[in-house]
């Protein structure tokens, strides 16, 4: 307490023991009244001007008190565990408690004001819905202290009427759990007891001032004395008023302080996009970040006294092994990693918040969204596999390839041995298709994996069709529709790929079907008008169409069916529907799908338009003869062998190598001997030795018109896809056809551009 108020303080209390001895004095002047007519002279002046005062002020403070009892008394019995008090939310019976103690104590009226200063009850309903505004609600009242006024009449009340008696107007404030939740407003009429007090006095006075004049003088030194006394009265009040304001003043400059920080620290946690929740013993949220609201998707103010296990997963009771119970009970801090009902993952961690003697009062859970980088990282891994695929195709392509390339060369060799009438023909042509379609398992795996340049040539889409739904449909229970215009436009493309693609999509609308079915082929052309935000370029596409009549895909499927490694089919790999893609998304194409549960599903795959004239599809056709030299370098003795067993058998005469200088020293002989060979056929590469790339640029510095074709099991080498870059005049991919080799040789031998065949 500061020292101007103590001072006033003790000064007080002397004054008070005056008064109290005029107290008492005024029993003797009663006695004195009835004995000396001269001391009633004097004696009225004493009852007006101390007497009445008084009795007037000690009227008023127990009215005062009596205001402040009667509101206590609904404040504990009806709002001790409220935590608001609404117009719709007053406690039962309260409204008859109020009229029976109004009626009881003779009150003139009674409010209920809610936090805001709105009046949601009155004695008088005209009251109701009238909002006090005034300082002293909002910084006195609204602060925990009862505030009273006596208003006489005429004066303005505290609640901005005019008073038309003298009335005690006192304001208590309702709080629960250190919180404002609203106040009282109790008015009683002091009028009627002034009134009979005064009248008393005043009859007291004529009679006294019969009495004799003989304690006249007695009396005035009296009464001076005693106005003295109260004037020093009054000078102490005022001193303590006013040291009671200064104090006022320095409490609400130190609460601004308070409100100020706390809220710059509410903003600091506010800006933390975690959520961050305090919770009691009770696993109640007793304070929260906007952060949390956002996360559970509800207002700060509606996570307020509610179970941490209620918002985030609905339940009544604690969840199993609770992280936050474990840091109640241990004082340590404990980490959880949650997952929510909407698949949300939070990494959570509960600190506690220990009171001085060590016990844990209170614990703040924060709790970090890292659903997106568990998505990340589940990717990053999806990512590794699809790179550890792409090494182990990389890894066996070319010798997987050369291994075909072999075996499909023998049985090319015995396929010129066998009568065409003869029906072992026939499963030499089957055994041939099982092999190229052997060729294009790694190149799924390395298409997909790490891309591989498309080779492309224009080409007809019906003879893409034709090898894709004979590769799939031949044996299966389901039959195929294919409606093509006449006006259909060749494509831009690589056909292995794109047979690839085609191969997949059938693969899979087969499998929709597994009772049997039609799919449904169709194309057309297209024109694209892009503004650059569509998947598509402007120009012109071919739009093809497979559509089947199965199960259809469930909608939560629709946007994982092109992700690797999704897959609903026991046994699937989850990379047909990825790779395909890839490839036309590397073909500048679009693919698109349109599922219906039920009725079934259709793709829809976007290809670029070619201009130039088309192409007949490798190892379809006419098997080309020749003649010329032709020098084969392969450092694999099945393909030499076979090669040049099917090069003889065209018409062609051969001699080998099996690595690039052996090569180059063979190519300079020829010429050298004026018989210079009319082609090469060189591999791309040669273990231990000299591959294709390398070779075909000392060729060219010994004949820079040289004719050579590369051949690779690497079809993913750029080389093959941009083979006269590098100076090479055409490009097999192992394993090849005859009708291939046969209309390579015949392309560049007699200088035509294979792209004009």
């Amino acid at each position: 307490m500061n020292k101007d108020l103590k001072s006033a303080v003790q000064n007080i209390k002397p004054l008070q023991l005056i008064a109290r001895l005029f107290t008492k004095e005024k029993r003797i002047i009663k006695l004195l009244v009835f004995i000396s007519i001269a001391m009633a002279m004097v004696l009225p002046i004493f009852n007006i001007f101390v007497m009445m005062p008084e009795f007037s002020r000690l009227l008023e403070e127990q009215e005062k008190e009596q205001a402040v009892s009667i509101a206590s008394h609904f404040k504990t019995v009806y709002f001790s565990k409220a935590a608001e008090i609404g117009s719709g939310s007053l406690p039962p019976g309260l409204t008859g408690e109020i009229v029976r103690l109004k009626n009881d104590f003779k009150l003139t009226k009674i409010k209920i004001f809610s936090a805001s200063g709105e009046v949601i009850y009155s004695t008088e309903r005209k009251d109701i819905g009238i909002v006090n505004r005034e300082g002293y609600f909002h910084e006195t009242v609204a602060k925990g202290k009862p505030h009273a006024k006596v208003i006489r009449k005429g004066i303005k009340t505290l609640s901005g009427g005019v008073s038309v008696s003298d009335v005690v107007e006192t304001y208590v404030p309702i709080m629960t759990g250190g919180n404002f939740i609203g106040a009282f407003e109790i008015y009683k009429d002091i009028t009627a007891a002034k009134d009979r007090i005064e009248r008393v006095i005043a009859g007291s006075s004529v009679c006294l001032s019969l009495a004799g004049l003989v304690f006249l003088a007695a009396v005035v030194i009296t009464s001076y004395k005693a106005r003295n006394a109260l004037n020093m009265h009054e000078q102490a009040e005022r001193e303590v008023a006013e040291a009671n304001e200064r104090l006022e003043q320095r409490v609400m400059e130190r609460t601004a302080e308070y409100k100020k920080l706390s809220e710059e620290f509410d903003t600091l946690l506010n800006a933390i996009p975690d959520t961050l929740l305090l919770l009691s013993s009770d696993l109640k949220v007793t304070w929260a970040n906007k952060g949390a609201a956002r996360s559970l998707g509800k207002e700060v103010s509606d996570l307020m006294g509610r179970h941490c296990h209620e918002l985030w997963f609905e339940r009544s009771i604690p969840c199993e092994n609770c992280y936050a119970i474990k840091s109640f009970r241990t004082g340590c801090v404990e980490s959880s990693e949650v997952i929510t009902p909407d698949n949300r993952i939070l990494d959570t961690n509960a600190f506690p918040i220990k009171d001085e003697d060590g016990s844990v009062k209170n614990v703040i859970i924060v709790a970090k969204d890292i659903t997106e980088k568990r998505r990340i990282e589940e990717e990053m891994i999806k990512t590794d596999k699809i790179e550890s695929l792409g090494i182990i195709a990389g890894g066996i392509a070319h010798d997987f390839n050369n291994m075909l390339a072999a075996i499909a060369l023998k049985l090319a060799v015995a396929r010129m041995y066998v009568n065409p009438e003869d029906k072992v023909l026939k499963k030499l042509n089957e055994a041939e298709n099982i092999i190229f379609t052997a060729k294009f398992l790694p190149q799924q795996l390395l298409t997909f994996a790490k891309g591989g340049l498309p080779i492309k040539e224009s080409i007809f889409v019906r003879d893409l069709i034709d090898t894709s739904v004979n590769l799939v449909m031949s044996g299966s229970d389901t039959s195929c529709e294919i409606s093509l215009p006449d006006d259909l436009r060749p494509v831009e493309v690589d056909e292995g790929q794109i047979i690839q693609v085609l191969t997949n999509l059938l693969i899979n609308a087969n499998h929709a079907m597994p009772e049997g079915g039609t799919v449904r082929i169709s194309a057309e052309n297209i024109d694209i008008k892009s503004d650059g935000t569509g998947p598509l370029k402007s120009g012109g596409y071919v739009k093809l169409s497979i559509q089947d009549s199965g199960t259809g895909i469930p909608e939560e499927h629709l946007q994982k069916v092109f992700d690797p490694f999704f897959t609903t089919k026991r046994g699937g790999s989850g990379l047909g529907l990825a790779t395909a893609y890839s490839i036309v998304k590397k073909h500048n194409g679009h693919i698109a799908l349109e599922s219906e549960v039920g009725a079934g599903t259709t793709f829809h795959v976007y290809l670029p338009a070619s201009e130039k004239t088309a192409v007949t599809p490798k190892g379809a056709g006419a098997i080309y003869g020749g003649s010329g030299k032709i020098l084969i370098m392969d450092d694999d003795e099945n393909i030499l062998e076979f090669t040049g067993d099917i090069l003889r058998h065209l018409g062609y005469s051969v001699e080998f190598a099996k690595e690039g200088r052996e090569m180059i020293e063979i190519y300079e002989r020829a010429m050298q001997s004026g018989q210079p060979f009319d082609a090469v056929i060189m591999d791309l590469t040669v273990a231990g030795g000299m591959g294709g790339k390398e070779a075909i640029q000392e060729l060219l510095k010994l004949d820079p018109s040289v004719k050579a074709i590369v051949a690779s099991a690497y079809f993913s080498d750029p080389v093959l896809s941009d083979f006269r870059r590098y100076g090479f005049s055409g490009a097999l991919i192992k394993p090849y056809k005859v009708e291939d080799l046969s209309r390579e040789l015949r392309n560049i031998i007699e200088g035509r551009d294979k792209r004009d065949e």
